[in-house]
């Protein structure tokens, strides 16, 4: 038995091809080892940064579409809804009721 190392990809997930271990260093020299065009990663990145973007705008925007749906219901609940607890007033009347009430009392 012997006590070598298997040479592994820098993640350590998949052992390296024999014909590139040592050869190429890990991501350092990708350029000139695939030729890629000078412009195209700044390109590519702008790219993928402009879907991140639309992305956040597009989850931001649901977001704002919620709250507005919430806010637009609990107008309408606190304004109109008869609640028999409340005596069947509404939420907004019952809360200035309990309101004139206890700061009458306070005072």
């Amino acid at each position: 038995m012997t006590d070598s190392i298997l040479p592994t990809s820098p993640a350590g997930f998949c052992p390296q091809p024999h014909r590139l271990v040592g050869r190429f260093p890990p991501c350092v020299r990708a350029r000139q080892r695939w030729r890629v065009a000078p412009g195209f990663p700044q390109q590519a990145q702008d790219n993928a940064r402009d879907a991140a973007d639309g992305r956040m705008r597009a989850m931001m925007d649901g977001a704002a579409i919620v709250r507005r749906g919430i806010r637009d219901f609990a107008v309408r609940y606190n304004a109109g809804w008869l609640i028999g607890k409340n005596g069947y007033h509404s939420p907004l009347d019952a809360r200035a009721a309990w309101l004139d009430t206890n700061l009458r009392r306070a005072a």
